[in-house]
Order: structure tokens, then C-alpha cells, then sequence
């Protein structure tokens, strides 16, 4: 009855929320080979976030479904046989990019095995070490979850001082705090022109996990950096510990930018890859 919407309510790992109606509609599908099913299944409609909303604190809405929830999305085109229960995004940094539903062979993937335990839920990838530079340093033994939902990267408390450490102390040249911006925790004055200019001033990160065999998640500088409306640069990793998140270290939207990142819930595994462009599918 459209007299009695069904409303839900849902919390992310980073302190994220969204609410809105449970829908069921058709949905035009398209295959790679330009044929189309329209498949009729129910998902979650998110409101709009209203009125402004500070930049630290995440905004959620869209469309709610795609996780490994028996009740998904994909889990309901699997069941009819359109897909197998795989989905994959690529996050521009210039805004857009692209979903896909179901599995695509392709070269260059990175694998990383799911692992299930109390974080079952969520895609925990286990333990890994992070380099600078391609440096080992002296944060390890990190359990990583991955979550496009959340819109920044999050380290515990210590592993988050020490990485702050160790970025400030490898900077590119002098950088000032942007005393006047406090939009975020840590913010270094411009003003900057571009994320590149900003980026120029940084090194590399990576996350290598540490029970598979050369399985590095990279981030380069655009994958944890931020321009404000100000021109300043604001550091996109922040402390876990403090939205609740405990030991647990969570990768997010931002360092997920520029990169094919595939979930794979047959086989229980994730795997992402590089990418030049988002504009343009396989």
C-alpha cells in the first residue's frame, strides 16, 4: 500500500547514516553485449541530505542495497540467474564514474581474500603493514575493512598519530597549518590550484597485507588528500577511534578514487586495480 511506505534506518561503519523508503520497481539492465532484462526487485531509496552539512561528518544517500545482505540487490539478480554476486565501482577524482553488476574477467587484479570473522558482515580483508615510499614502517599489523559507503579512511588512535608523524615528517618542502580552517582535524594552508599541486608536496602510501603473497592496496596522495573551498589541503585519513570504530582501521571512499574496485561475494574476495581514467567502461 503507497499509503504506508516502508522506511528504514541504517548505520554505517564510520558514524554515517542514512535513512529513506524500501521500494520494488523494474530495472533496466543492460548487458556488455547490448541486450537488457528488466528485472522487478525491491531497494532502499535514500533521502537527500538536508541543509549544510560540515565536511568531517559523512553524508550518505542514494541507493541502499549493495552490500552482502541476503535481501541485496545482488543477491536478488543472482537468485534469477542475470548475475553472479559480484559488483564493482570506479571512483573518479574528478567526480563520476561507473557501477557494474556481475563478473568480468580482467587482467591486472589485485586479490584479496575475505575473511570471516566478527566482521563478517563487513569485507574484512585481515592484516596489513603500511609502507611510505614503498618503505615498510613501523605501523602493522592493521586489520583492514573495506567500505565504499564510508566517505574517508580511517586508522585507531595510535596507528593514526603515527602515520601523522610520518607524513608531516616527509613533506615536500615547508607547509603551514591552516590555523583558520578547521573543517577537518589536520589542514595545511595554500592556496593550492588543484589536487596535483597539493599532492606534490606528499608520498605515496600502501597497505600490504601480510598473509598473501605481494598484495599492496596504493595510495597516492590523491587518494587521502582534500582541496577545500579555501585552497588548503586537508589530511582525508582521520582517527577511527573517535567515531567509534575502536581497533578497527576502514578503507574508504576517498582512497578508493581512481581505482577498479571489484567485489567478489562467490568467491569471497575483493580485488582492485589502478586505473588511468573512470570515464570509460572495459
Amino acid at each position: 500500500d503507497s499509503s504506508y511506505p516502508c522506511e528504514y534506518e541504517v548505520n554505517y561503519a564510520d558514524g554515517g547514516s542514512s535513512s529513506g523508503i524500501l521500494v520494488r520497481d523494474w530495472v533496466h539492465l543492460i548487458f556488455r553485449n547490448g541486450s537488457w532484462v528488466s528485472p522487478w526487485i525491491a531497494f532502499g531509496c535514500g533521502y537527500p541530505s538536508k541543509g549544510e552539512v560540515p565536511i568531517h561528518q559523512p553524508i550518505n544517500d542514494g541507493v541502499l542495497g549493495l552490500g552482502k545482505g541476503a535481501q541485496g540487490i545482488l543477491k536478488q539478480l543472482r537468485d534469477i540467474g542475470v548475475i553472479r554476486n559480484v559488483v564493482g565501482h570506479c571512483l573518479s577524482t574528478q567526480g563520476g564514474g561507473y557501477l557494474f553488476f556481475g563478473d568480468i574477467p580482467l587482467p591486472g587484479i589485485a586479490w584479496k581474500q575475505i575473511l570471516h570473522d566478527a566482521f563478517s558482515e563487513h569485507y574484512f580483508l585481515g592484516s596489513a603493514d603500511i609502507l611510505l615510499n614503498g618503505e615498510v614502517t613501523d605501523i602493522r599489523d592493521l586489520g583492514i575493512m573495506f567500505d565504499s559507503g564510508s566517505t574517508y579512511t580511517y586508522l585507531h588512535s595510535e596507528a593514526y598519530g603515527a602515520l601523522l608523524d610520518l607524513v608531516i615528517k616527509n613533506l615536500n618542502g615547508t607547509l603551514k597549518d591552516a590555523a583558520d580552517d578547521n573543517t577537518l582535524p589536520v589542514c595545511w594552508g595554500g592556496p593550492f590550484g588543484s589536487l596535483d599541486e597539493a599532492a606534490s608536496h606528499f608520498l605515496p602510501l600502501a597497505f600490504n597485507f601480510t598473509d598473501a603473497k605481494n598484495v599492496h592496496f596504493q595510495m597516492d596522495p590523491k587518494s587521502y588528500l582534500i582541496i577545500s573551498g579555501k585552497g588548503n589541503v586537508y589530511l582525508g585519513i582521520l582517527n577511527g577511534t573517535e567515531v567509534g570504530l575502536e581497533d578497527m582501521n576502514l578503507i574508504g571512499d576517498i582512497s578508493m578514487h581512481d581505482k577498479l574496485v571489484i567485489y567478489d561475494n562467490e568467491n569471497g574476495m575483493v580485488g582492485w586495480a589502478t586505473v588511468e581514467t573512470c570515464n570509460l567502461m572495459f
